[in-house]
């Protein structure tokens, strides 16, 4: 939200300078490049607000408890680890829930690569809209913890 507040100042500002700056017949002409312009400066500033901010970050946090079942890294630009949680018990695996979730933070990933097949809980925090270098799902996996009696 910060990010559309910024891009929305520097445009008015942009805007009263034009028209301060060129009080002659140029006026049309420079006003309707700086709409262009505007317009331009909004899109990248959604975009970048869209890309690293995201929207609204502590939407919500919980905690998930199952057994990891697929781990992959993903993306032709920024590259993300991707995985799925079994949740439940491992006997029944056709009528189970499975949770997609992201994890940015590579030592994490790393404790939940080494969990792989264990029954572990994965702390996680949820964004209304995550950041595209962060991952494909809304779910950031924060932390993880491997359960006692969590052996396949």
């Amino acid at each position: 939200m910060i990010w559309f507040i910024i891009a929305l100042a520097v445009l008015v500002i942009l805007n009263v300078v034009a028209y301060q700056l060129f009080e002659d017949e140029r006026v049309p002409v420079m006003v309707g490049l700086n709409v262009f312009g505007s317009v331009a400066a909004f899109g990248l500033a959604c975009w970048m607000a869209a890309c690293f901010g995201g929207l609204n970050p502590s939407y919500s946090h919980g905690v998930r408890e199952g057994f990891v079942t697929k781990l992959s890294d993903k993306g032709a630009i920024w590259t993300t680890h991707e995985g799925q949680l079994q949740i439940g018990t491992k006997e029944v695996t056709t009528m189970q829930e499975t949770w997609g979730f992201s994890c940015p933070d590579d030592k994490v990933w790393e404790q939940i690569q080494g969990a792989m097949g264990r029954r572990v809980r994965l702390h996680y925090k949820e964004w209304m809209i995550m950041p595209y270098a962060l991952g494909e799902t809304s779910y950031e996996v924060r932390s993880v913890e491997v359960l006692e009696g969590g052996q396949p």
